[in-house]
């Protein structure tokens, strides 16, 4: 009878830790996936920042020198000669 009982539990727990393992891989997938998907994102994120970026570029001279001269950074008299010279 008790060779019976400790056979009962041992089967049991042998398939508990399987269960376990196999609860800990299956949450290990989850995250990872997750964590996966988080940088495809972050990725897609960044290309259409670097392509903005390259179209900031894209500015002219004459269109810096008129912000700067919105801004109040150079006279009226400077950003004229200024834009004489670009032009």
């Amino acid at each position: 009878m008790m060779d019976n009982f400790f056979a009962g539990h041992m089967y049991g727990f042998g398939w508990g830790i399987v269960n376990f393992i196999g609860v800990i891989v299956f949450w290990v997938f989850i995250i990872l996936s997750v964590v996966w998907v988080i940088r495809e994102l972050s990725k897609n994120n960044s290309h259409s920042n670097q392509a903005s970026s390259h179209e900031e570029q894209r500015i002219t001279p004459v269109e810096i020198l008129k912000e700067r001269f919105a801004k109040g950074e150079i006279t009226k008299k400077e950003f004229e000669e200024r834009r004489g010279l670009l032009e």
